[in-house]
């Protein structure tokens, strides 16, 4: 499990990347501020020395013009039996 978990956790992180890539042009100081949150922690999201939480999450989605289920569409945990 803790495998997938990883997986979705990078695959989240690419997703938030390329979103702010198109919206923010790379400038983590404006998302930090639309998304409410420190640069320090956007910078370590992205480059994933920091577990996104349910809050940063919401927070990054709504600074994205994106749902946060938008950013959890089609992942899921699988039975590995």
């Amino acid at each position: 499990m803790e495998q997938q978990l990883d997986a979705i956790q990078e695959e989240i992180i690419r997703r938030i990347n390329k979103l702010f890539q198109e919206k923010f042009d790379g400038n983590q100081r404006a998302f930090g501020r639309a998304a409410n949150c420190d640069p320090k922690t956007i910078r370590d999201i992205l480059n994933g020395n920091h577990f996104i939480t349910v809050t940063l999450a919401f927070k990054m989605a709504y600074a994205l013009d994106i749902t946060a289920s938008g950013l959890f569409d089609g992942l899921m945990l699988v039975d590995e039996d």
